[in-house]
């Protein structure tokens, strides 16, 4: 049998998996279950391990991770399923998928069980913590969760294990504990940051623009986040009248992050825009030449901004 696990819901995805081997561990023990990682294999490797015999156990499970990341493997994707033993399973995990390649569509077609494993995003994210609170046993509401959304990030594995920590202390999840027990991540701080900024709240972005130093994150790094947020709504204002989705789409962006910036490009003109982008260009270039310190100049940037929206 052929599983394809892939998605970047990695918390529910290695859930997935986790339950796959438990089941095969129970029948056919644990010396029947082999990992392989994609640096690691070549074609000729890789065919031995899915028909080698199993050994004191009626059949094998081998696990085959991110093997779209090794290119010359993945040109004898064909090959090598051909070659897979009866007594075999094989259960391929993957991150993200191109649907148009050769790979995935073979893949999906010779797998028995496919199964996509997608991040939640908005408020479906906000929705799948309260679930996940649930299932061990702990409460929280949509505001807790998104406040806690806000402080650890998107990624689901993390805000599970975030979950898990705060259920300890205490089950009912309250706003009070996640501020008191749930810490800014580096990135997530980043993009509190820039939420705070484009939302003219002054006293915060300057906050958090210090929060993210304490942190020992790089000035250029915050500037370079400061003109992909100025990038995101240039792209939007420059297609007014058209649909979050489909802005998202032709621009490749994620429609979470164009609906979340849609009210500000409402109130922002696209002269503004570029005038905002002259500065961040000005402050980088002050910096580089050493005419200007980067925190000074980047906290000044971004309270230049916060004040234009």
């Amino acid at each position: 049998m052929i599983y394809l696990f892939y998605g970047e819901n990695t918390q529910e995805r290695d859930a997935a998996v986790r339950k796959i081997i438990g089941e095969f561990i129970a029948v056919n023990g644990d010396m029947a279950v082999d990992t392989i990682d994609a640096d690691v294999v070549d074609t000729a490797g890789l065919i031995d391990a899915v028909t080698t015999v199993p050994f004191l156990s009626p059949k094998r499970l081998v696990i085959i991770r991110y093997l779209s990341a090794n290119k010359e493997v993945v040109a004898d994707i064909e090959k090598i399923l051909d070659r897979v033993a009866e007594s075999t399973d094989v259960l391929f995990i993957e991150a993200r998928l191109d649907a148009r390649s050769v790979y995935a569509k073979t893949l999906k077609k010779s797998a028995s069980d496919v199964q996509h494993f997608e991040s939640a995003e908005g408020p479906a994210l906000a929705d799948w913590v309260v679930r996940d609170a649930h299932s061990i046993g702990a409460k929280i509401t949509n505001s807790v969760a998104q406040l806690l959304i806000d402080r650890v990030g998107h990624n689901q594995q993390l805000l599970h294990n975030e979950l898990q920590k705060l259920a300890l202390v205490q089950t009912d999840i309250s706003a009070e504990l996640v501020k008191t027990m749930s810490h800014y991540s580096p990135a997530s701080s980043v993009f509190a940051m820039l939420d705070a900024t484009m939302q003219g709240k002054v006293d915060e972005a300057s906050k958090l623009y210090y929060e993210q130093r304490a942190q020992g994150i790089e000035p250029q790094a915050i500037l370079g986040m400061i003109a992909w947020q100025l990038n995101i709504l240039a792209i939007i204002v420059a297609t007014k009248g058209s649909t979050p989705d489909a802005i998202a789409k032709k621009a490749k962006l994620n429609p979470f992050v164009v609906r979340k910036n849609l009210a500000i490009a409402q109130h922002i003109s696209k002269q503004k825009i570029v005038s905002l982008f002259d500065a961040a260009i000005e402050s980088d270039l002050r910096i580089k030449t050493g005419k200007s310190k980067p925190d000074p100049e980047i906290h000044v940037l971004l309270l230049r901004i916060a004040q234009s929206v």
